[in-house]
């Protein structure tokens, strides 16, 4: 499999960019805001390529195959943060309905107490 090497030149300009958080020989990794930019852009129908030239990159220096990689990641990220928080959502809606569902039975008994018969045999 052939792999694009960055060359020291392309470096520079790499970690020039703001939205660059690392990047070596054979890795460009992406500040987090350039995450969510590029999460939001791609949603309005942006194509990678081009939210890549608005963050201020060189499509030809990042490649298409990174360029493609990183939507997938991006996508796939906020695929699960968003399964996380419905699971957290889910977990905190059950234990809310077990507390009422005691609370509804405190409250039966409080009630069933106050009708019934007092014994006035003491």
């Amino acid at each position: 499999m052939n792999r694009n090497y960055f060359t020291e030149e392309q470096i520079k300009q790499l970690k020039s960019n703001a939205y660059t958080k690392y990047v070596s020989p054979k890795t460009l990794k992406f500040t987090d805001e350039f995450k969510e930019l590029f999460l939001e852009k791609y949603l309005q129908g942006f194509s990678p390529k081009e939210i890549f030239i608005e963050a201020g990159y060189d499509p030809l220096v990042v490649g298409e195959r990174r360029m493609a990689n990183t939507a997938f990641l991006v996508m796939k990220k906020d695929s699960e943060v968003k399964k996380s928080t419905e699971d957290s959502e889910v977990k905190h809606l059950k234990s809310e309905v077990k507390a009422l569902r005691k609370e509804l039975e405190t409250l039966k008994k409080i009630i069933a107490l106050g009708s019934s018969p007092k014994s006035k045999d003491f």
